[in-house]
């Protein structure tokens, strides 16, 4: 019921402004709402984390706060916590969630991130600071996404099970907020969001498909904590090369080619980091209601991106640098959409 009563405070004038991270989630009967955060840290070393809510499942507003750890020789360590409606808490104002152990605090200029599994042996305690500025995401029709952060400063500690002692961590991480009424696998067929930096640049290239053709995407850019490009009207080319690693209809492109006013350039996705099917995050019985209406499938890749930038007539800006991607599909595309090399 949680994300009732929030509605109810949107309902008379209390909506929270763009860029504010804290819950806005509707009480519509498949509305949902995920916090998406890519950080890599200084040791070469990764995490992946969402947390979600949704109305979808049966009952009123059902979390998940979810994980992934990539360490330094590759091996991954997971933790996940998901409880239904009744059983997780949406603090006052949508300020903060905590689901099972996993806590999340966006209450204040720091994002808190704190995961107290002590069965699992997972600790995981970060701050981050997105400050003030931030950008509209790839946004489809009935969707809302806000990138709080391309490159947020965050530092911690991060323990799983079988390691000796709790990593110290510091590093970057972009952060983006997603919230959408209808059911997002009817908005959104695939969605990719790159975070990539070169010393004190930061880049993030936002894209999404709906199942009926239509695009949403965005470049923003970042040097020196100053924002130096923020455009939409942006063409993303995929590449002929396409990996197949996620099975038919889920065609990962190798290389994007990015245009328009002011910037160009190339990502290249290289290795993958992490698959994840998020219907394993769900209960086995709600799982299969909700597979006639989706079938989800996640990735995380290695990238690499060299740009140019025209900051005027005699003014450009060259960078290279590394980055993650992140693909996520909420179906497999349509043969007529994964065959069209010019676009995908």
């Amino acid at each position: 019921m949680a994300a009732l009563v929030f509605a109810g405070l949107a309902l008379v004038g209390a909506a929270p402004e763009r860029g504010n991270p804290i819950s806005r989630i509707s009480d519509g009967a498949t509305a949902s709402e995920y916090w998406d955060f890519v950080a890599s840290f200084e040791s070469n070393q990764h995490l992946f984390v969402r947390f979600l809510i949704s109305n979808e499942w049966p009952g009123d507003a059902s979390a998940i706060a979810v994980g992934r750890f990539v360490a330094a020789d590759g091996k991954i360590f997971e933790f996940h916590n998901g409880r239904l409606a009744g059983s997780w808490t949406l603090g006052e104002g949508g300020k903060w969630l905590k689901v099972g152990g996993s806590r999340l605090d966006l209450s204040g200029p720091d994002l808190l991130l704190d995961i107290d599994k002590k069965k699992t042996g997972v600790q995981i305690h970060l701050r981050m600071r997105p400050g003030p500025r931030w950008s509209a995401g790839p946004e489809l029709p009935e969707t809302g996404v806000d990138v709080l952060a391309l490159g947020a400063p965050i530092e911690g500690t991060i323990l799983f099970a079988g390691m000796a002692e709790p990593l110290s961590v510091r590093g970057h991480v972009g952060i983006t907020h997603t919230w959408t009424d209808q059911r997002e696998s009817e908005r959104m067929l695939r969605r990719l969001d790159f975070f990539g930096r070169d010393g004190a640049l930061v880049l993030y290239l936002g894209e999404a498909l709906s199942p009926d053709g239509r695009r949403a995407q965005v470049v923003s850019v970042e040097r020196d904590g100053e924002r130096i490009l923020n455009v939409t009207e942006v063409t993303v080319a995929h590449g002929d090369e396409k990996s197949s690693e996620l099975g038919p209809g889920y065609p990962i492109p190798k290389q994007l080619t990015v245009t328009g006013p002011g910037v160009s350039g190339v990502i290249h996705l290289n290795r993958m980091l992490v698959r994840h099917e998020p219907f394993q995050d769900i209960p086995l019985p709600f799982r299969f209601l909700l597979s006639s209406a989706a079938h989800p499938q996640r990735v995380w890749m290695d990238s690499r991106f060299e740009v140019r930038i025209e900051q005027g007539p005699s003014s450009t800006l060259q960078a290279q640098g590394n980055g993650i991607a992140s693909v996520t599909f909420t179906n497999p595309l349509p043969p007529t959409t994964s065959n069209r090399h010019a676009t995908d």
